[in-house]
């Protein structure tokens, strides 16, 4: 019988705070291999040409991608994040220059190369955990009328909603991230920044509580 092994109080009580990356001094060799492993056994698309994680396209960032999600799937359990000393844990957030410094600059997006029914099926999903009355008729995001404006709607506030972490807008290629603002001649809408109210919000009562659809 396998020994259980204590978890530490890092790992148990504060798992959201903690990190599993690449071992900036290990081998990049054997770093590759872990990648190899571990992708046969778990979604590495992220990390594949046109995947939200594929830059930067280093070894060191492919491996912190794979440990760290590893890692988290087995709710941060130590003995999760060591492949031999290629991967270390930290309590520094690795995506801390982009999605706390950046965040302001990246937009998660619908990709145009990607099947609408597929699309329509994510909006679905997120429509049923997040607020989507801005794209219901009479909302103020309605308006493109096409799966594409809409998915690219309920991508980015879910992406900015999670601090634009990479690994949060690909949806099976789906999504991509982008640094071109997707409103950039449309200045004042706020339809893809996650910050846009609906009609019926703009006419509600403080008092009134609002159901999500």
């Amino acid at each position: 019988m396998e020994t259980k092994i204590k978890m530490s109080n890092v790992a148990a009580d504060d798992c959201a705070n903690v990190w599993c990356v690449a071992n900036p001094k290990a081998n990049r060799d054997a770093q590759q291999k872990d990648i190899d492993v571990l992708c046969n056994v778990m979604d590495c698309s992220p990390i594949k040409s046109g995947g939200a994680c594929f830059e930067p396209n280093t070894i060191l960032d492919h491996a912190s991608f794979v440990f760290n999600t590893y890692f988290k799937d087995r709710a941060c359990y130590p003995a999760r994040c060591n492949f031999g000393g290629d991967a270390t844990i930290t309590k520094t957030n690795p995506l801390s220059n982009v999605a706390a410094d950046d965040c302001a600059n990246v937009w998660c997006v619908a990709n145009p190369k990607a099947n609408r029914d597929a699309q329509q099926k994510d909006i679905d999903v997120l429509c049923n955990v997040m607020d989507c009355s801005p794209i219901k008729s009479g909302g103020a995001c309605f308006e493109p009328n096409t799966v594409l404006d809409h998915a690219s709607f309920v991508f980015n506030t879910y992406f900015k909603d999670r601090a634009c972490n990479p690994s949060t807008c690909n949806f099976g290629g789906d999504a991509t991230i982008t640094k071109t603002n997707p409103l950039s001649n449309v200045a004042a809408d706020d339809c893809h920044t996650g910050h846009a109210a609906s009609s019926r919000d703009e006419t509600m009562s403080h008092g009134e509580h609002h159901t999500n659809v």
